[in-house]
């Protein structure tokens, strides 16, 4: 019986393991912290990305830096999140991108920046993600456009934006992305 637990056990990626003991407990669709922790399966991003938010933490945020954890472990977990939406293919039609852009420059920009980089409002706590390396998907851009972002500047978009231009921000904000 143990041969036969341990050998399954090892086919689990340490990532995955380390990912559910470390973060799991903030990173979960309506978890209730101010401001919440992104829920990560929602999100695209880069194994540099999620090394740079373990090593230095997110400023106004219950994102601590994982002191506790060591390099490989801060890497396999940092695979793992990286891999969760890789292959994930979106409809980006031109027209769509085109609108999208449109408004995002009038009334995301401001505070994502130009380029999605979030460096453009100053010294916001927490600060705006970096869309070009901590994507979100369709769903959870219109989630948060809808709804906003309690404990942060991010308000909701409801009633300021139709469906259909809230769709094209959502599908315009997936060209920003720079990871691989």
């Amino acid at each position: 019986m143990f041969v036969f637990l341990f050998g399954l056990s090892s086919r689990i990626p340490p990532g995955r393991v380390l990912y559910e003991k470390h973060c799991t407990s903030c990173h979960y669709p309506g978890n209730t912290l101010r401001p919440p922790a992104p829920p990560l399966e929602e999100y695209r991003t880069t194994v540099d990305y999620v090394l740079k938010v373990m090593r230095e933490g997110v400023p106004g945020s219950c994102m601590p830096q994982f002191d506790s954890l060591n390099e490989r472990e801060r890497l396999a977990i940092a695979r793992f999140v990286a891999d969760m939406n890789r292959g994930v293919k979106v409809d980006t039609p031109p027209d769509l991108v085109r609108r999208g852009s449109l408004i995002y420059y009038d009334v995301c920009a401001p505070c994502h920046g130009d380029d999605g980089s979030g460096k453009s409002f100053g010294d916001d706590v927490p600060p705006p993600p970096d869309f070009r390396y901590f994507n979100p998907l369709p769903d959870r851009t219109l989630r948060v456009l809808n709804e906003g972002v309690p404990g942060t500047a991010m308000y909701s978009f409801r009633d300021l934006l139709s469906p259909e231009d809230k769709r094209a921000v959502a599908i315009y904000i997936l060209t920003l992305f720079k990871g691989r």
